[in-house]
């Protein structure tokens, strides 16, 4: 089965994590133990040198930089946790993963032996002097002449490769046998220690039996080419054994998670009935339509605020007084802005301002301000069928925060590290 996108996502770190299993061991710090199991300096710092914000970290200054490191060392703890209760369930000894181990190793040989065959094309000596000779003024025109001469030859390489490595294993294929009503053991190539049945093609991403069978003959074609290349490479002893445990220990924490939020989220039910206590989710604050203008005293304020109210205009004096440079730089004109993200001096200050009237002096830690409001917008409380995909991040989330606390509790998360994020 392949991961949902939701599982790539909550553990992003897994594969940051595990893909250093192979390195050599160096001595570090450790800055945090979960059970029998360790996360050291080294593994962070690789983890933030693999992370997408790796060309910017150099440029964050040192809170953001600690933050970003104290997020991804979370994210190695959790996915640790996940591996050791994955492994307390035997998830390992499941047909599911099993199938998926099997399904990756193969697309790893496969992948090998054709780089392999690659290899072996050759450019001819005297073929290749014609070429330089041809484009001797064109190097990237010399450069496309030898692709086009590989990849020619290779196609041809490969299909009578194929046909050899056939005729070898003795591989039949029933493609009389596809049907899309046909029963999932449904026989669709055998060989020497090869087997394709329809269940091994007939489902998409998603878990859901194809509807277009094409789409499965073409699967089915698909799949006997890896798994011919992959046998020939597994034959002249191609290892990818590395690899193969890098993606087993991503694969089980990821597995364990898609089977915890089945269980939390047997139906939707569950999302509508989390809604309705969590209404909050769907609730869109009303707009405001703001003019603004600051000033460094209270006296300031008072005194512009007088003129405003003998006719001049709020916005012509932010131009000239405001010391707001992004206020002043638009005459006071701040745009829309969110009453539930308001200061509360602020919203105090608007709840009630009729528009185009000035308020009175608020005071924030920026100054003293004067505001007047242009336009309103109503906020709104959106419908559960209009965000469900965001009612059930959260509900996974707040669940998830749970189940973690409970595995950090079984499998004893020793942090040797400040970790705020235990405050939080």
């Amino acid at each position: 089965m392949k991961l949902k996108q939701l599982s790539r996502q909550l553990l992003v770190a897994t594969s940051l994590l595990y893909s250093l299993a192979s390195a050599a061991n160096v001595e570090t710090q450790t800055l945090a133990t979960v059970g029998p199991l360790q996360v050291t300096a080294s593994d962070l710092d690789r983890a933030v040198a693999s992370s997408p914000f790796a060309t910017q970290f150099v440029t964050m200054d040192e809170p953001a930089q600690a933050s970003l490191r104290g997020d991804l060392l979370r994210r190695l703890v959790n996915a640790r946790l996940f591996l050791l209760e994955a492994d307390r369930l035997k998830l390992r000894d499941t047909p599911e993963f099993k199938h998926d181990s099997q399904t990756f190793r193969d697309g790893l040989l496969y992948r090998k032996y054709l780089t392999h065959l690659r290899g072996l094309i050759q450019i001819p000596p005297d073929e290749l002097a014609g070429m330089a000779e041809t484009y001797r003024e064109s190097p990237d025109a010399l450069s496309a002449a030898k692709s086009a001469y590989i990849s020619s030859r290779y196609k041809a390489l490969k299909l009578e490769t194929l046909r050899r490595l056939r005729d070898r294993w003795h591989v039949q294929l029933h493609e009389d046998r596809l049907a899309l009503d046909a029963p999932d053991d449904t026989l669709l190539m055998e060989g020497d220690g090869l087997r394709v049945t329809l269940a091994d093609l007939a489902y998409d991403d998603s878990g859901k039996r194809a509807t277009n069978l094409e789409w499965v003959r073409d699967q089915l074609y698909q799949k006997a080419e890896v798994l011919l290349l992959a046998k020939a490479a597994a034959e002249q002893g191609e290892d990818v054994s590395t690899q193969l445990s890098s993606y087993e220990q991503e694969h089980l924490p990821a597995m364990l998670l898609e089977r915890k939020v089945s269980e939390w989220i047997p139906d939707q039910q569950v999302l509508r009935d989390y809604y309705r206590e969590h209404m909050d989710l769907g609730h869109i604050d009303g707009r405001l339509h703001i003019g603004m203008l600051v000033v460094r005293t209270r006296g300031e304020a008072e005194a512009l605020r007088k003129r405003i109210l003998a006719g001049e205009s709020l916005f012509e004096l932010a131009g000239k007084y405001s010391i707001d440079p992004y206020g002043r730089s638009r005459n006071g004109d701040i745009g829309w802005v969110s009453e539930g993200k308001a200061l509360p001096q602020i919203k105090k200050a608007l709840d009630g301002l009729p528009d185009d009237q000035v308020s009175e002096v608020v005071e924030t830690e920026k100054g003293f301000h004067l505001f007047t409001i242009l336009g309103r917008r109503v906020g709104t409380q959106k419908l559960f069928v209009e965000i469900p995909d965001r009612v059930r991040q959260a509900y996974i989330s707040e669940r998830l925060r749970g189940y973690v606390g409970e595995l950090s509790r079984k499998y004893q998360v020793v942090w040797n590290v400040l970790d705020d994020s235990k405050d939080k």
